[in-house]
């Protein structure tokens, strides 16, 4: 969602974070023969498919209020499907999920997702949007920021920096969703981290009786 806030999270830290932690998962990822980025992919390919369909109600938002709040009632959707679609890659697993391995699949799978809801987000920037939109986003945040009196480094900055481009904005929103993957894998993580569930291990027993 193309917002004055998510626009100018600073888009540095973002880009720090995110090389530092692909760079860890890499490692990752090499001793755990790369079924880590295979199940990623495979999974991520779903939910960004629902990002896509809950993206259309965001393009137009503006038309309804039933459909800016359909639009927010799916948004944390998002967490629940990465909760159960981490849960299934543990039990593929074996039951037993690191709180670091199943937090890199949970970035993973946001990024993949985010480079699929990529495509729709350059059309509604390119053809949907229209041809000045950006730029007024981009007017409209500086003068919010002169009024909220921000420190005058960062204006200047904003006064040098020209409008963000379609593909330079579709480019910044993968950043963006993968930085809060980041976040939000850390508390499915740590429900899916440990040893199999009780209620997975009796389901497994009884299909075994059978």
């Amino acid at each position: 969602q193309l917002t004055i806030d998510n626009l100018f999270i600073p888009e540095i830290i973002n880009c720090r974070l995110s090389i530092v932690f692909f760079s860890y998962s890499d490692k990752k990822m090499t001793e755990n023969n790369n079924t880590i980025l295979h199940n990623a992919m495979k999974f991520g390919v779903p939910l960004g498919i629902f990002w896509i369909f809950k993206y259309i109600f965001f393009m137009f938002a503006s038309v309804s209020i039933i459909i800016n709040g359909i639009y927010i009632l799916l948004t944390p959707i998002t967490l629940i499907l990465t909760y159960y679609t981490t849960q299934m890659y543990k039990e593929q697993s074996g039951g037993t999920f690191s709180f670091m391995r199943a937090w890199i699949f949970g970035v993973l799978l946001y990024f993949f997702a985010a480079l699929l809801v990529s495509i729709p987000h350059y059309i509604y920037y390119e053809y949907v949007a229209g041809p000045g939109f950006l730029t007024d986003v981009f007017e409209q945040a500086k003068r919010t920021m002169e009024t909220l009196k921000v420190d005058p480094q960062i204006l200047m900055r904003m006064e040098e920096m020209n409008a963000p481009t379609p593909i330079s904005m579709t480019f910044y929103d993968i950043l963006n969703n993968t930085f809060y993957g980041i976040i939000f894998s850390m508390p499915v993580a740590i429900l899916n981290a440990g040893k199999k569930t009780p209620q997975s291990f009796n389901s497994n027993k009884t299909e075994d009786q059978e």
